[in-house]
């Protein structure tokens, strides 16, 4: 056990180490050494500290190290006539990356005559309520008022930091409403966690005000006013984490969805640039590989079969939509909807295909001519879509 002890004080070496004594007389007033029915606050216990409360308040060495751990949730515990209460109080982190804020355990070691804090981290909660008793001018009665006060005086500073964190989210809610950057929204995912952190300690010290008062229920130290005032601060601040929670992850929600329409937009845009890079590249790799078309001797060859094939595609469409067009004015069609008759029908596809393959393989058509086909079927496809969501969208709108 000892080796324990030891290494506990090694792990707060450099810290801030404090032991004081305070005296409850119009708040608590500080006084140079210990007396019985006084409050000894140990803030990062070196070995002085840990000899002075083994050896000389024989405080149970295994109370030390359930304190020094840093997941213990609140509970108590009992060792002869000693009593262990430990709370979850809050804490500002004040490192870069990690969380904003966070929850240590503190314990308050009891029995008749004394009252032991232990707390292993630095915190501002504990010298803001000794200052706050002296500037009311409180009067702690007894161990169990100490404890109430300090479970309500926990209340109060988690109220105190969700108030920070609520702004925080503004922040990040305003920095993504410019630019959706990864270390804005690790930054709400990190106030997400310290917000479950919150909630679970929260709840830990409302559990733990049912269970003093089954402990001191037989005693003249249950103040049940004091008891509900600080049940009343709990439950306020578990709501206030329960709104801050949901309104952090409907936000996150909402910018997930907004990533996603981004990443939907960007898509269409390169897919469409990869529609109109895989034309060239299509009609190369048949005119260069699979068509023979006789022309290599002839200047100019290529410039020729561009030309043909675009004014080849060209009339092939307008004959397209004019004849089918013509035929559907016939059948009293619309203008407009006659337009939209003769750009749907415009499409060739796999038939045309097969068509000219096989006019190719009995020479009915010229090697030279094939290219300019499959152009006609791969643009007549990919327009022919296009071209109708232009025709309906535009006449909605005149409608």
């Amino acid at each position: 056990m000892k080796s324990d002890v030891s290494a506990r004080a090694k792990q707060t070496k450099g810290d801030n180490k404090m032991r004081t004594y305070l005296y409850c007389e119009a708040g608590f007033v500080e006084k140079a050494q210990w007396l019985p029915n006084s409050w000894v606050n140990v803030v990062c216990p070196n070995n002085d500290d840990f000899e002075f409360l083994t050896k000389t308040l024989n405080v149970p060495e295994s109370f030390l190290d359930d304190i020094a751990d840093t997941d213990e949730r609140p509970r108590t515990d009992t060792e002869g006539n000693w009593l262990l209460t430990i709370l979850r109080i809050p804490v500002q982190n004040k490192q870069n990356g990690s969380l904003p804020f966070a929850t240590v355990p503190i314990g308050i070691i009891t029995n008749n005559e004394i009252i032991v804090s232990v707390c292993y981290h630095n915190t501002d909660l504990l010298p803001d309520f000794i200052e706050h008793t002296r500037r009311k001018g409180i009067v702690v009665r007894n161990k169990l008022d100490l404890i109430l006060r300090l479970i309500y005086s926990s209340a109060v500073w988690f109220l105190k930091y969700l108030k920070q964190i609520n702004i925080d989210i503004s922040a990040a809610e305003k920095e993504l409403e410019r630019s959706i950057r990864n270390e804005d929204l690790l930054r709400l995912m990190r106030l997400q966690k310290t917000l479950v952190y919150f909630n679970t300690s929260i709840r830990g010290n409302e559990v733990m005000i049912g269970k003093l008062k089954t402990i001191f229920q037989d005693t003249d130290f249950l103040d049940k006013e004091l008891v509900e005032d600080v049940i009343i601060e709990l439950k306020q601040a578990l709501n206030t984490v329960n709104i801050y929670s949901d309104i952090l992850t409907g936000t996150m929600d909402a910018f997930a969805s907004i990533i996603s329409n981004n990443v939907n937009t960007i898509m269409k845009r390169m897919t469409s640039l990869s529609i109109v890079l895989m034309l060239p590249t299509l009609i190369a790799s048949f005119y260069g590989m699979n068509v023979d078309i006789h022309l290599e001797e002839v200047p100019f060859a290529f410039s020729l079969i561009v030309l043909f094939s675009i004014g080849f595609v060209v009339v092939a469409l307008l004959c397209k939509i004019i004849g089918c067009g013509l035929m559907a004015r016939i059948c009293r069609f619309k203008g407009p909807d006659a337009l939209k008759i003769g750009v749907g029908m415009m499409t060739r596809g796999e038939v045309a295909l097969i068509v000219a393959q096989k006019g190719l393989s009995v020479g009915m058509i010229g090697a030279e001519y094939f290219t300019a086909v499959i152009l006609l079927i791969i643009v007549s496809s990919i327009s022919t879509p296009i071209l109708l969501k232009i025709l309906y969208t535009k006449h909605a709108e005149i409608d």
